[in-house]
């Protein structure tokens, strides 16, 4: 058997449960936690539990997420818009010497 609670993610603090089942003519009723296991109910203890952090840590990620985009594209195009010849990541390319061939007698 399962037993949904629904709780807010913003819930804080204790809940308190216990169980009953019966018959259809409650002549036999089943109490969850028993006499045995002590106690009348079960506590179920729910710390706070924050979605996104703290607002210091939400900011520095989004200036760390922020500058890495907008650092990318600024560097992306300069190197789309510059009038160096040279390909970004491309070995530079080895110009040819001339070899000039001499006659004899010449």
């Amino acid at each position: 058997m399962v037993g949904d609670i629904p709780l807010p993610d913003t819930s804080v603090g204790k809940i308190q449960y216990k169980a009953m089942l019966g018959t259809a003519n409650g002549a036999f009723p089943f109490s969850y936690p028993t006499v045995e296991e002590g106690g009348n109910y079960y506590e179920l203890s729910i710390p706070y539990r924050a979605a996104f952090g703290d607002a210091v840590l939400s900011i520095l990620m989004f200036l760390v997420i922020a500058t890495m985009v907008w650092g990318g594209l600024g560097f992306t195009l300069r190197e789309m818009f510059s009038e160096d010849e040279r390909i970004l990541g491309m070995p530079e390319e080895i110009e040819p010497q001339p070899i000039t061939i001499l006659e004899k007698g010449k």
